[in-house]
């Protein structure tokens, strides 16, 4: 039988160091959808659902050589939202982008989480382009490849 997901303090491990992004204010870092702070203008989610209830983990499980050990890679999708209110969208999406890259390099420099997994890294991203009441919004969904034995 296989043993614990490392899931869950992957996901807590994103948080943490997301955090540690310098965002402008309003902003917000959030484990899953729940909206923490509805005045964000920065905001990066990590275990991202959309409307359409796709799932904010999605994994593959294996047993692994002659040892009863079983090997798990799972995609935990995340979000960078920049609402500007005005601009236009070229600086919403270069600001999204300096996000992305910042996330992306505290992934770098954890990929193995202290030895807990074999591996994470930064694997795609898609850009979303929105007018809002609020001005010009843009999404950048981002996904992060974990592999990992489990516990």
């Amino acid at each position: 039988m296989p043993g614990i997901s490392t899931c869950p303090q992957v996901m807590a491990s994103l948080v943490a160091w997301f955090s540690t992004v310098p965002l402008n204010d309003p902003s917000d870092v959030r484990y899953g959808p729940q909206p923490t702070n509805s005045e964000a203008r920065e905001v990066i989610s990590v275990g991202l659902t959309g409307p359409l209830e796709d799932a904010a983990v999605e994994n593959t499980t294996a047993q692994e050589g002659l040892m009863p050990s079983y090997r798990e890679n799972y995609t935990i999708h995340c979000a960078v939202a920049v609402l500007q209110g005005d601009g236009g969208p070229q600086p919403a999406a270069e600001r999204a982008f300096v996000i992305l890259a910042a996330c992306t390099a505290l992934v770098n420099a954890n990929s193995n989480l202290a030895g807990d997994a074999l591996n994470l890294s930064v694997a795609s991203w898609a850009l979303r382009e929105d007018q809002t009441t609020g001005g010009i919004s843009q999404r950048l969904r981002f996904d992060v490849n974990v592999d990992a034995f489990m516990q």
